[in-house]
C-alpha cells in the first residue's frame, strides 16, 4: 500500500530526511556512505504571509519568522549524495541574507553529527571556492595556507574520522577565468607573466581570418559578463585547444603572441 502524507518543509534540518535515512540504515546490508554538498543560491526577494507565518525573510529554522526580520536574498542548502548507491536527498536549507564562515562551520558540524546519529557516514564535503568557504575550511580544521603542511581534510565532530573537502571544480575554473580577466596579468611561480590579452588577440585573429584554429573560442568566451555563470564558457576558454592555438600562432612568429609561453602553460 502506498502512503501519502504532508511534509513540514520549514527551514532547518529536514526531520523527514533524517527519519528516512535512519530507516534505511537499519534495514541496509551495507554501510551508507555519503558526500555532503553545501551551496548558496539566489532567490527572489519578497516577504509573504502564508498560513500564519512569514515566508521569504531570514529564517534559520529556530522559530517562526516575523515581519521585522530582514528579507532573505539567498538560500543555503545542504544535500546528501550517496557514494555507494544512486540517490541524493536534501538534508537542510536556511533562508539567509549572507552567512559568515563561523555560522557555516557550525551548520556543517551539526549536519555531520545528525547524519552520524542516524547511521550515515559522511566522508567528504563539497562547496564553491569563494572566500567565505575557504575560511570555513580553516575553521573546520583544514590548512590551505602553508604548502609544506597542506591539509584538505578535518575531523568529524563525533566519529573523529577524516572528512575530505573538495572545492567544486566548475566554480574554481570560473574563478580562475574571472581573476585573469579582471587583473589582465598574473604571474606564475616562476614570475612569468600570464596575460588575458593573448586570449583576446586569438579571438580577434580568428574573426579576421574567419577560421577557428581547432578551438571553440568566440566573442561570448572573452566577453562573458552577461553569461558569467555558464561553466562551458570558462572550460572552453581555459582549455588545451585554446593553448594549442596560441602556441601555433607563436610558432608562426606572429608579433601579437610573443612571450606567450606562460599563458600557454597556464591554460
Amino acid at each position: 500500500m502506498v502512503q501519502y502524507y504532508s511534509v513540514d518543509a520549514k527551514p532547518g534540518y529536514t526531520s523527514e530526511t533524517l527519519d528516512r535515512l535512519k530507516q534505511k540504515s537499519q534495514s541496509s546490508q551495507k554501510e551508507i556512505l555519503c558526500s555532503l554538498i553545501a551551496d548558496e543560491m539566489a532567490i527572489r526577494q519578497q516577504r509573504i504571509w502564508c498560513r500564519g507565518r512569514y515566508i521569504g525573510v531570514v529564517d534559520m529554522g529556530l522559530g517562526d519568522a516575523t515581519d521585522t526580520d530582514p528579507i532573505a536574498h539567498q538560500v543555503y542548502v545542504l544535500l546528501l549524495v550517496s557514494l555507494n548507491e544512486s540517490w541524493k536527498i536534501p538534508l537542510a536549507y536556511f533562508f539567509i541574507a549572507g552567512l559568515k564562515a563561523e555560522m557555516k562551520a557550525n551548520i556543517i558540524n551539526i549536519a555531520l553529527a545528525k547524519c552520524h546519529a542516524v547511521g550515515v557516514k559522511v566522508v567528504s564535503l563539497t562547496f564553491d571556492g569563494c572566500r567565505s568557504n575557504l575560511l570555513t575550511m580553516k575553521l573546520l580544521g583544514c590548512n590551505i595556507d602553508n604548502i609544506d603542511d597542506f591539509k584538505t581534510c578535518f575531523k568529524h565532530p563525533v566519529s573523529e574520522q577524516n572528512v575530505t573537502v573538495f572545492l567544486d571544480p566548475c566554480h574554481v575554473v570560473k574563478l580562475m577565468r574571472n581573476t585573469l580577466e579582471s587583473k589582465s596579468c598574473i604571474t606564475d611561480n616562476e614570475k612569468k607573466v600570464i596575460k588575458w590579452k593573448f586570449l583576446c588577440d586569438l579571438n580577434n585573429l580568428q574573426h579576421k581570418i574567419a577560421l577557428n584554429l581547432a578551438n571553440k573560442l568566440t566573442n561570448g568566451h572573452v566577453e562573458f559578463k552577461n553569461e558569467i555563470m555558464k561553466v562551458k564558457l570558462a572550460t572552453q576558454l581555459m582549455s588545451r585547444s585554446v593553448a594549442k592555438a596560441i602556441q601555433f600562432c607563436q610558432e608562426l612568429k606572429l608579433p601579437a603572441f610573443d612571450n606567450s609561453d606562460a599563458t600557454i602553460k597556464f591554460l
